[in-house]
């Protein structure tokens, strides 16, 4: 009898082994950002990827200077991926990873934002004399006699 519980035992230690080790396969997906109107890689945009169908964030990563990015460390599964840069429409893309690596086909391209901002004119007047509890200041800048010269010109 303890011959079997012996054999029992190993075999289910070995069952478990071997689907935990299955579970826990990681895979990449990785890709490439490009502008959709200079078709030109955009360096330093920001990727972040999003498990679905809940949206938690898994991880996130800045691309290269090529604008080429690598999401590590990924199980099986429906994932979004949000690419941002600053100037630029956020694009989203989604991705299934089936007990493969994914390799991005089409590359993610981003838009351009243009924002009009109508003419801003900022003018500021300062008074001649400042008085304080410490000090009195006097602006120079603003007095008439100041204009003419200097000091050696009296």
């Amino acid at each position: 009898m303890n011959f079997e519980k012996i054999i029992l035992t190993a075999l289910i230690l070995l069952t478990t082994l071997f689907t935990y080790g299955q579970g826990s396969k990681l895979y990449s997906i990785s890709g490439v950002t490009i502008d959709l109107t200079s078709k030109q890689p955009i360096e330093f945009a920001s990727i972040a990827i999003y498990k679905l169908p809940d949206t938690v964030l898994v991880t996130g990563i800045i691309t290269n200077s090529k604008g080429e990015f690598i999401l590590n460390k990924l199980t099986s599964g429906k994932y979004i991926i949000k690419s941002s840069f600053v100037g630029y429409q956020t694009n989203s893309k989604k991705v299934d990873i089936i007990n493969a690596s994914v390799n991005l086909s089409e590359p993610i391209y981003l838009t351009t934002s243009s924002l009009s901002l109508n003419e801003v004119q900022v003018t500021a007047s300062r008074n001649e004399k400042q008085i304080t509890i410490e000090k009195t200041k006097i602006n120079v800048a603003q007095n008439i006699s100041s204009v003419s010269g200097n000091i050696t010109d009296f």
